[in-house]
């Protein structure tokens, strides 16, 4: 019997929605290989640098898809590589029998509102990047030397935010924060944070562990201001999860011990604008009341009343954004690359072998286990184009893209370049009782891959 045609694929993002698109096309076909493309010199994207670094239990994804990228020769990886700036799109789709794009979302939905830009104004994406150490985020000046930090938000990353201000240092001593981070929450003088929400509790979207986990935080009163949201639980609950959720909020409205740290939950409130100069003084803010609208549908209307919060940080925390991804075809409305069924798609019907995953083709929206079946939709999806192709395996061509890279110059970090950054960072943690200690700087990174080129 013939032996399958080998295949390989180019997968463009190393963070979930990449790993599990690998797990899905090796555990589907033993003739596919895979080069794993990323920006920075780290595989696992948001698992390294979104996640808070006080839920060590998220990053637990890791453990199971560390063994499909370390542990079998048929994949290859190319940290600190630009695609479109180091490889253009284009080699890509000629070297490889098909890429997968598994980018998320690089960008940050915006208020729209006067004073967003102010020294002090940081987006959610910025702040946990700037705590977990993100190359790009480590060198931010985050004014912890104010009283007050409002978070503009209703997710669970909004809480994340809230709850890396407000908690004890000490709390985090054991962590993988960022070690610029943890020094300057060492000396922070915020003693209140602010969690702002347009809508009324009964639209929040906070996951009721994420609240639940409120509860546990020592030291520190917690207030949930509501105003009037017209809540009636025989007509606006129909689940136990938001029964649950509404349950947690009435339990922390009253939960305060004088601890001298307070975090408020403050909703029907909109932000109107951001005073300061250079750095922030406060936000307008604007009470909002709910209403039935017509289909009885609990609406937000604005009440006309407003009120000036004095703060020195504000973080907006209402959402990622997909960014446009080199010349691939882009729907601006929706923020995502144009596809259907995965396969990348322009004018003239789908890009041949070229797929979409992730955030990237869903919008900036779920959680890490998400990505999971996404991957495995487009992969199939992939895997049955490539069983119709008759063109022949272009494996072959992916062959000289070592090669490529080293003429042009790109210290790219392998496979055995990032297992010495990870050891390296284990070591260093193992010295402080915590699970690492991350580099911040590409070059200190490149510097213990030792630019070692396959």
């Amino acid at each position: 019997m013939k032996e399958k045609e080998p295949r390989r694929v180019a997968i463009v993002g190393a963070g979930p929605a990449g790993l599990y698109s690998i797990e899905h096309l090796l555990e589907s076909d033993e003739s596919i290989a895979v080069d794993l493309f990323d920006q920075m010199p780290s595989p696992w994207g948001l698992v390294r640098y979104g996640v808070a670094p006080d839920h060590p239990e998220k990053k637990q994804v890791i453990d199971k898809l560390f063994r499909y990228f370390l542990h079998d020769g048929r994949v290859r990886f190319f940290g600190a590589v630009t695609i479109g700036k180091d490889i253009s799109h284009q080699e890509l789709a000629d070297c490889y029998d098909a890429v997968i794009y598994a980018v998320g979302g690089t960008g940050s939905n915006e208020l729209g509102i006067p004073g967003e830009n102010l020294p002090g104004v940081h987006s959610s994406k910025a702040f946990v990047g700037w705590i977990n150490g993100h190359p790009d985020q480590a060198d931010l000046e985050m004014p912890l030397d104010c009283e007050r930090a409002v978070v503009i938000g209703n997710g669970n990353v909004a809480l994340d935010v809230a709850r890396m201000l407000i908690r004890p240092a000490e709390d985090l001593e054991r962590t993988d924060v960022a070690d610029h981070a943890l020094n300057a929450l060492r000396q922070s003088k915020v003693s209140e944070v602010v969690v702002l929400g347009r809508r009324a509790r009964i639209h929040a979207a906070f996951h009721s562990p994420e609240l639940e986990e409120l509860e546990h935080l020592s030291d520190i009163d917690l207030r949930v201001t509501s105003g009037e949201d017209a809540y009636n639980a025989s007509r606006d609950i129909d689940s136990f999860e938001l029964e649950r959720k509404m349950a947690v909020f009435d339990r922390l409205k009253n939960q305060e011990t004088n601890a001298g740290k307070k975090l408020v939950l403050r909703f029907l409130a909109s932000p109107k604008s951001i005073k300061g100069q250079s750095g922030v003084l406060g936000i307008t803010i604007e009470a909002n009341q709910t209403q039935r609208d017509e289909q009885g549908e609990l609406i937000v209307k604005p009440t006309g009343e407003s009120e000036f919060l004095e703060c020195g940080l504000i973080v907006i925390a209402t959402g990622y954004r997909v960014m446009p991804i080199g010349e691939l075809p882009f729907n601006p409305s929706s923020h995502r690359v144009r596809s259907e069924a995965g396969r990348i798609v322009n004018e003239d019907g789908p890009l041949p072998f070229i797929y979409v995953t992730g955030w990237a083709r869903r919008g900036c929206r779920g959680v890490i286990g998400t990505n999971r079946k996404c991957a495995g939709q487009v992969t199939q999806a992939l895997l049955s184009d490539l069983t119709a192709d008759a063109s022949g395996s272009r494996a072959a061509n992916a062959d000289v893209v070592p090669k490529l890279l080293r003429d042009r110059s790109v210290s790219f970090v392998s496979r055995e370049g990032w297992d010495r950054i990870d050891l390296a960072e284990k070591l260093a943690g193992r010295e402080q009782d915590r699970p690492r200690v991350k580099f911040t700087d590409v070059s200190i990174m490149q510097h213990y891959a030792a630019c070692i080129r396959s």
